[in-house]
């Protein structure tokens, strides 16, 4: 998990989902570490700047954005979320998977959903269906040289680099072209990639709330539309 500019007042409800995980080591980078009562063993928390990052950007591509501006959900850093292992291969030694999540998640047990044959049959996991190849919640990458630079076969990969404003390179949704949903997706498809995604054949329901409301807008759109005020919400009918 990265974060800047101080932690949610949950912060200290996801660290206990991440201590009920023991099996995992978890790392937080940021510029504050998280306050709670009791710091689990599974967790370590590594001191960086923003300039820490934008320093290994350069280090690594030789370019870097000029700030990392934003917060919430449109912070910059987003963007870098499919770099980190390569960013941070230091932190990644001698671990066969790694991956990221944001603070606003709560874990249940990881080997219910990431069992020994799930971890040997993919390269890459992400918790949204086909064609959403790569999430920018919680994503897993198998810990390899190839699968690490995968993001480097993105034509877009230079705009989003030197670009300070989020370009939504871990989603699918934003104004890029070439996306690392894309990227996985192309990479899978000529057989290079064994790339996951979630279905409803498996029974291992991740972001199962994203599924919830595809049903709800499903079932509203031949309805009226809806009228709100600041505090009904009615469906005409």
């Amino acid at each position: 998990m990265l974060r800047w500019g101080g932690w949610p007042g949950w912060i200290s409800l996801t660290l206990r989902s991440l201590a009920l995980n023991p099996h995992v080591r978890f790392l937080l980078l940021g510029d504050e570490r998280p306050l709670v009562a009791e710091w689990p063993q599974n967790i370590e928390f590594h001191a960086q700047t923003q300039a820490d990052v934008m320093e290994r950007l350069r280090a690594r591509l030789g370019a870097a954005p000029p700030a990392m501006r934003g917060g919430g959900s449109t912070s910059k850093i987003s963007d870098f979320k499919p770099l980190l292992g390569d960013l941070y291969s230091d932190l990644l030694l001698g671990c066969g998977w790694w991956g990221y999540m944001q603070e606003d998640q709560i874990l249940g047990d990881l080997n219910h959903f990431l069992d020994d044959k799930m971890l040997t049959s993919y390269d890459t996991i992400s918790p949204l269906g086909a064609p959403k190849y790569n999430a920018g919640p919680f994503m897993l990458y198998r810990n390899t040289r190839y699968v690490n630079s995968l993001y480097r076969r993105s034509a877009d990969l230079a705009r989003v680099v030197k670009a300070a404003d989020y370009q939504v390179f871990d989603e699918w949704w934003g104004p890029l072209r070439d996306t690392m949903p894309s990227v996985i997706r192309r990479e899978a498809e000529a057989g290079r990639l064994r790339a996951y995604t979630a279905n409803n054949r498996d029974g291992k329901w991740w972001l199962s709330d994203d599924y919830i409301y595809e049903e709800v807008r499903a079932a509203l759109r031949p309805a009226a539309p809806l009228c709100m005020d600041a505090t009904h919400c009615v469906l005409k009918t």
